[in-house]
């Protein structure tokens, strides 16, 4: 989910009766009864998810705006999803991020119905995350180091969110090479997908082999709250320097309790110039109580690296059903992702 102002798909209408009848209007006026008509209501969705929907399970997630839903014309973003994730935003939202020193979205209320759930947020008032622009580097790294620290203080809490942790994703080796194992039926091995199949399978072994050193540098880290989706569409920053800049991160919905990885190798990976900024969450870090040395905070953006890449092939497992002849569409994403993994698996392989 995008929130703030971003460029969004046509209203839903701007007729009463297209906003009353809307399933968010809908689900917001249950949760609050007096609740005031918004001027109109908008999807946050791009229509590029509405593409190749035939190799896709249906999706019942949707985002929306509703312009001027609360008091002095303030908007709400009204999220569905499954209810599971609902939940799980909604315990971040409201039981850890209000008690630690950041800026926070609000959140007024959540839902459920059925499978099914809606939360609603304050709207960002910031724009997207802008990587090349140094003092809104300093303040993710800060922000995501202050959470990290602070945020294990409250782990009755995190105990009730999704596991993140090593096991987590050892797990996700199996998942992984087995939708691998069926896509590769598909696809002949002497195409580039297939030969790409072919080692992603290869270093999914190695990965696995030797997994006691990915737990040895998890040991090391922290158990905490861990976003696992830093990327600019899901930050926004508003003000114009570092003083008056205010920090928005929303999307939790692949977040959980575990260790700080793909925290830390997407704000590597992000920003130009991710030593500095590793430095910058290293003394954040210290500053709120962390022990990790910059070395060592090196080693779990190299582990974040590989969970990464399986939380993205374990998505596209989800998502994608492989068939005879119906892989070309999505050939070059593949792609991508299967060189992705490999650097991945070299660079994993480098630190032994």
């Amino acid at each position: 989910m995008s929130v703030g102002l971003e460029k969004t798909r046509s209203p839903s209408g701007s007729s009463e009766s297209s906003v009353t009848n809307h399933p968010a209007f809908l689900a917001w006026s249950a949760v609050h009864k007096q609740s005031r008509l918004p001027e109109r209501i908008c999807s946050l969705y791009p229509e590029s998810l509405a593409k190749n929907q035939k190799h896709k399970k249906k999706s019942l997630s949707a985002a929306y705006r509703m312009e001027g839903a609360i008091e002095h014309g303030k908007n709400i973003i009204a999220k569905r999803a499954s209810f599971g994730s609902i939940a799980t935003e909604r315990i971040i939202y409201e039981e850890i991020l209000p008690f630690l020193p950041l800026d926070a979205l609000k959140s007024y209320a959540s839902s459920r119905n059925g499978e099914t759930g809606w939360l609603f947020l304050e709207d960002s008032a910031g724009r997207e995350w802008l990587t090349d622009v140094y003092w809104q580097n300093e303040l993710v790294a800060e922000w995501l180091a202050v959470m990290h620290a602070q945020a294990r203080q409250y782990g009755d809490v995190l105990n009730r969110l999704p596991d993140k942790g090593p096991d987590y994703y050892l797990d996700q080796i199996l998942v992984v090479k087995k939708w691998a194992q069926s896509f590769s039926e598909y696809v002949p091995l002497s195409t580039q997908l297939g030969s790409y199949l072919s080692l992603l399978i290869e270093n999914l072994n190695t990965i696995g082999s030797r997994w006691s050193r990915i737990e040895a540098i998890c040991r090391g880290a922290p158990r905490t709250l861990v976003h696992n989706d830093i990327q600019r569409k899901n930050v926004h920053v508003s003000g114009e320097s570092r003083i008056t800049g205010r920090l928005s991160i929303f999307d939790w919905e692949t977040a959980g309790h575990g260790v700080p990885c793909i925290d830390i190798y997407c704000l590597n990976h992000a920003t130009g110039n991710g030593d500095a900024f590793l430095r910058n969450y290293q003394r954040a870090l210290s500053t709120n109580g962390g022990q990790s040395s910059v070395d060592e905070i090196k080693l779990m953006a190299t582990v974040g690296g590989v969970f990464r890449l399986l939380d993205v092939f374990t998505w596209l497992g989800e998502k994608y059903y492989p068939q005879q002849g119906s892989y070309s569409w999505q050939s070059e994403k593949l792609l991508h992702y299967l060189r992705w993994f490999e650097a991945a698996t070299s660079a994993f392989e480098r630190i032994g």
